[in-house]
């Protein structure tokens, strides 16, 4: 039997650098691309891996790369390079609604024919909600033990450009740490290594990271996340909300010549970041926009898949939605599943993918049959038709799936307020990370716990048809 020529990457496997190629000549001056880690050449270089001297991205769907915002807008991509066999694919441009910093720095080539020549080639692992909830969890909230210790909790891969050899189409760096900068020549030593920390776990434990001037945000971002009023432009997050969009890279220290092991280097963008689980797989979980701040995939899930479907890409579509889901196509693929499992397929009446969340089962365990069209039957609700959000999933699992409680989310950000926000961003570089102990202590305004539901996010497509607003779990 001939072998599927697309598959979903065991997230076992070594990770794929996927690279975006475009219409300049590479260049070779790329100095601050990534100097550490482990260089990857030949078949030793993922599938999924894309990239060249201007950005990297990762193959997420048979036609789709994800990549950074900027790389698309700054360097006017035409395509995908395909870093493990030196091939360029042709493909068009997609993003969002402007970003303001790293929020929302994504972006998608939607390629012409899929890469592989026809040849089987695995696809970047991407995990389920839930999944990426568990992955992407504090240490324990004990400073004696872990506030110190960077080797406490999830570590994070990132799969980047090869700084240290240069050779950015048939190459990659597999970064684990922290680099220990100023010791000799590239590649640069490892140090701490690269752990999740949320940001709610650096105001308790690590607060000088936590405000305007730190390091961590660039001038203007934090008083606009945090602090301002949404009549100058402002979102009046709290530190969950924050945490729903970013992953930071905190674990810094210039007084030790600790340095992040990507850099503002555009070689960097779009590159991969991946979370380990316990058994060594690697989750695709976030991409490089900067040194310290990224983009989390799961905010960004619905957009890509409603995306991907505006495109004519259904089949792709249908297929990164269940794998952020975790579920099979109902009766057929998944016979044990739970009442708020949500599942989607194609409908055969409307020809629309469509989403449902499974609310009953019978004496026995079973259930019935998907509804077909818009109506919801004893068995199933019909959700919609966009992929309902990580929020709307784990609550539909109840409390134990949600580290605080849930409350009737706000109104969604809109595309304007963003683009208030990020005109009125100063475009100054980002100050240098605090080199000793907390001297401030966390902004008032800013200190709301738990309770409070986050805001969330809503990202209309830029240079593409906004998507509807997605349906409400049921």
């Amino acid at each position: 039997m001939r072998p599927r020529p697309w598959r979903r990457a065991s997230a076992a496997a070594s990770g794929l650098a996927l690279g975006l190629t475009f219409t300049l000549i590479l260049i070779a001056d790329a100095a601050q691309a990534a100097q550490g880690g482990t260089a990857l050449r030949g078949e030793a270089v993922p599938d999924w891996a894309v990239g060249n001297a201007r950005c990297s991205g990762v193959l997420i769907t048979p036609h789709a790369v994800l990549t950074s915002q900027q790389c698309l807008k700054q360097s006017q991509w035409t395509g995908a390079h395909h870093r493990k066999t030196d091939w360029s694919y042709g493909g068009a441009d997609v993003w969002g609604a402007e970003a303001l910093g790293p929020i929302g720095d994504i972006g998608l080539v939607l390629l012409t024919e899929p890469f592989g020549q026809g040849q089987p080639i695995d696809l970047a692992p991407v995990p389920s909600y839930r999944m990426e909830h568990t992955l992407l969890s504090d240490p324990p909230s004990d400073r004696s033990r872990v506030a110190a210790d960077r080797s406490a909790g999830t570590p994070l891969v990132v799969y980047a450009a090869d700084g240290v050899s240069r050779d950015y189409r048939r190459s990659a760096r597999r970064l684990t740490a922290y680099l220990q900068r100023g010791k000799g020549p590239a590649p640069y030593p490892d140090a701490a290594p690269l752990t999740y920390r949320s940001l709610a776990w650096l105001r308790r434990w690590e607060p000088w990271w936590m405000g305007p001037q730190t390091g961590l945000f660039a001038p203007g971002l934090f008083d606009r996340l945090y602090t301002l009023p949404s009549e100058v432009g402002g979102l009046a997050w709290v530190d969950q909300d924050v945490d729903d969009q970013l992953i930071a890279f905190s674990g810094e220290d210039p007084a030790e010549g600790l340095v992040s092991p990507v850099g503002e280097d555009p070689a960097d963008r779009g590159a991969g970041i991946f979370a380990v689980d316990g058994s060594g797989a690697e989750w695709l979980v976030g991409t490089v926009s900067g040194e310290r701040l990224q983009p989390r995939l799961s905010a960004h899930w619905p957009w890509i898949v409603e995306t991907l479907v505006q495109h004519g890409l259904t089949t792709d579509a249908l297929a990164l939605a269940r794998a952020v889901l975790g579920t099979g196509d109902g009766i057929e693929a998944d016979p044990l599943a739970t009442e708020g499992d949500i599942h989607g397929r194609v409908d055969p009446v409307s020809g629309q993918l469509m989403f449902y969340r499974l609310v009953r089962r019978d004496e026995s365990g079973g259930y019935g049959e998907f509804p077909n069209g818009a109506q919801s039957n004893a068995w199933w609700a019909v959700l919609g038709h966009q992929l309902p959000s990580r929020r709307q999933v784990l609550a539909a699992y109840g409390p134990s799936a949600w580290p605080w409680p849930l409350a009737t989310p706000a109104a969604p950000i809109t595309g304007a307020s963003l683009d208030a926000a990020q005109a009125s961003l100063p475009q100054s570089s980002p100050s240098s990370p605090p080199s000793s102990p907390p001297r401030a202590s966390p902004s008032t305004a800013a200190t709301r716990e738990g309770a409070e539901a986050s805001r969330r996010l809503s990202r209309p497509p830029g240079n593409a048809p906004a998507p509807p607003a997605p349906a409400a779990a049921r």
